[in-house]
């Protein structure tokens, strides 16, 4: 694990100072994420000079956003206040721990895996157990 990583403590710590991603709220069609402003942030910063800590801040930070933006928005849609955190990208520390941070901060319940890794396998495990529990037979 990655967690005491000096790269995962620099970008950790600056994470909250990144500058914040646009969403544009399209209504029942959910949220739209304009990559090309990040994408040129990130190189305007790179040409500053800015540090891999940094450039690592602004690229999570984006992506807490969407997150964060998207999860409490479908819930009252889908009358559901519980989120399950699975698939490849929540393998990455800083996104698992804020995700779900900033999720309970929001008032939804968290679940994270922790049996298993959070990538696919976990993703397939959760959908046969669903389709098990469907069929009546969970």
């Amino acid at each position: 694990a990655l967690t005491g990583a000096p790269e995962v403590l620099a970008a950790e710590s600056i994470l909250e100072k990144a500058p914040r991603g646009a969403l544009t709220d399209r209504g029942d069609d959910g949220f739209v994420v304009p990559l090309a402003p990040v994408i040129r942030g990130v190189a305007a910063a790179l040409n500053a000079g800015a540090s891999a800590a940094e450039l690592s801040a602004r690229v999570h930070r984006t992506l807490l956003d969407i997150f964060v933006a998207s999860a409490p928005e479908a819930a009252p849609r889908t009358g559901r206040k519980t989120i399950v955190l699975g698939g490849g990208v929540f393998q990455n520390e800083i996104l698992m721990r804020q995700t779900a941070r900033l999720l309970t901060e929001a008032g939804l319940t968290v679940h994270r895996p922790t049996l298993v890794p959070a990538n696919d396998g976990a993703v397939s495990l959760g959908q046969a157990a669903v389709a098990r529990a469907r069929q009546g037979q969970g």
